[in-house]
């Protein structure tokens, strides 16, 4: 097993007749990066002060690194993980990063589990519902802050991308195939991706047009993504756009049913009248009560109210109101 370790020591001379001072005084920290079951790490490092002190984790995710004892800065765990089950020179990586600012004044063990990313399907058509054969996606805002996570009695935050895959060059996921198996992280601030489908000119410069869509990512997701390139005979996208399967697969929300239209009674009083209509009877949707206060909703129906027009008796427009 390799170990990758990266330190760098200082020796601080102070320059008053050439005496040098005491050694700057370091301390060991070492620990473990873990990413949960159905994901991959491919990469994973850390990083202090600024980059001045950081070390690369081996195969089975260990690390160690020695800093300075005292110093007060961020630390960082960096990641690189796909999804299990997609060959790695076929997957779209997902990089991740995560800091809190911390004081090592001794040396410690310092573990950390990549929290569990949302799994997310993709498909990308076009208006006749083909697969598009080159999509690429990228986020709006570029990186994503994820939900800050406690990990090690520390609070941790950072962002996340999607990364440079193997084939393609640049941030973003591209898609050859009208599909896409990613991995994100939950982030309540997201604010959404940019779908491109592309055409390439002769230069292999992309003159293609882009597309955004915002969703919340979810567990096990999957949506559809349509692009008003390609269109047939009719003007319109294929049912399911910026949908999730769930959404697609979902029964449609029962409609009300209209109420119907109150009878045309005359009644002889207004308990007669408020045993059928317990608010009273309204001639307009603008008729203002003009005594007491009421409580309760009024039927508006100006015939019905005309019919009854003498049971108003501050004559507001209100019958027996109450």
């Amino acid at each position: 097993m390799r170990r990758f370790t990266t330190s760098v020591l200082a020796l601080l001379l102070l320059a008053l007749g050439g005496q040098p001072v005491s050694a700057q005084e370091f301390v060991r920290i070492s620990g473990k990066i873990t990413a949960p079951a159905g994901v991959i790490l491919d990469y994973a490092s850390v990083l202090f002060a600024n980059g001045q002190y950081s070390a690369i984790a081996n195969s089975s995710g260990n690390y160690e690194v020695i800093v300075p004892k005292g110093l007060s800065s961020d630390f960082y765990f960096l990641t690189t993980i796909r999804a299990e089950g997609v060959a790695k020179d076929k997957a779209q990586p997902t990089f991740a990063n995560w800091k809190t600012s911390v004081t090592f004044q001794e040396s410690r063990t310092l573990d950390f589990s990549v929290p569990r990313p949302n799994r997310v399907k993709i498909r990308f058509v076009d208006a006749q519902d083909q697969p598009l054969t080159l999509v690429k996606l990228s986020e709006v805002d570029g990186n994503d802050q994820h939900d800050p996570i406690v990990q090690s009695g520390f609070t941790w935050t950072g962002l996340h991308r999607l990364s440079e895959p193997a084939t393609r060059p640049g941030w973003g996921a591209w898609s050859e195939t009208g599909s896409l198996d990613i991995l994100l992280f939950d982030d309540a601030q997201h604010q959404g991706f940019s779908h491109s489908g592309f055409e390439f000119d002769g230069k292999g410069k992309s003159t293609g047009p882009s597309y955004t869509a915002t969703f919340r990512v979810a567990p096990e997701m999957e949506i559809k993504l349509c692009h008003p390139v390609n269109f047939g005979s009719s003007l319109t996208l294929p049912s399911g756009c910026f949908m999730t399967r769930a959404e697609q697969q979902a029964k449609p929300a029962p409609t009300d049913k209209p109420k119907p239209a109150p009878k045309l009674v005359k009644y002889k009083n207004c308990s007669a009248l408020n045993d059928v209509y317990p608010g009273g009877v309204a001639k307009s949707s603008t008729s203002k009560n003009r005594g007491g206060k009421i409580r309760l909703e009024q039927v508006v129906n100006a015939k019905l109210y005309e019919l009854n027009k003498s049971l108003d008796r501050d004559k507001d427009g209100l019958a027996c109101e109450r």
